[in-house]
């Protein structure tokens, strides 16, 4: 088409709905794999939230680039911008929210090392001073 013509998307609709289709089916995958990994629940929650927003925006992006003209249907694209740009902030939201919640469990995590291993070198304390009792016990014959 010529440019600045009427009838013309930014992407050729036959580029734009396949494209989409494949997206979308990489993104029921992921959150297939979502579901079924060992992950804390409030993670798997959020990831499978922002999977459900991706594959709402999808389908509206490639409708925004390749079915509505912006000349021609000019309150369509934009609506349709709109709502693209109003879930992709939903998605960044959700995934800020992913992030903390992963910061967070990374630390309780790493608390609970911490405190692990400090009473494993506390046993190993004790260990070492009854051994220590015991060999001085049978040295001095009281043992």
């Amino acid at each position: 088409m010529v440019a600045g013509a009427i009838g013309q998307t930014i992407v050729q609709a036959w580029a734009a709905i396949p494209a989409a289709g494949a997206i979308m089916l990489m993104i029921a995958g992921h959150m297939a794999r979502i579901e079924v990994r060992a992950a804390p629940l409030a993670r798997r929650r959020i990831r499978l939230a922002n999977g459900w927003v991706m594959l709402f925006v999808t389908p509206l992006l490639a409708a925004g680039l390749g079915l509505f003209d912006p000349r021609a249907q000019q309150r369509a694209f934009v609506l349709t911008w709109t709502m693209v740009a109003a879930l992709l902030l939903v998605a960044i939201v959700l995934a800020g929210v992913d992030a903390g919640l992963t910061l967070r469990l990374a630390r309780r995590e790493m608390r609970r090392l911490k405190r692990d291993s400090a009473l494993a070198a506390l046993q190993d304390v004790r260990d070492r001073r009854k051994a220590a009792a015991k060999r001085s016990g049978a040295e001095h014959g009281t043992g």
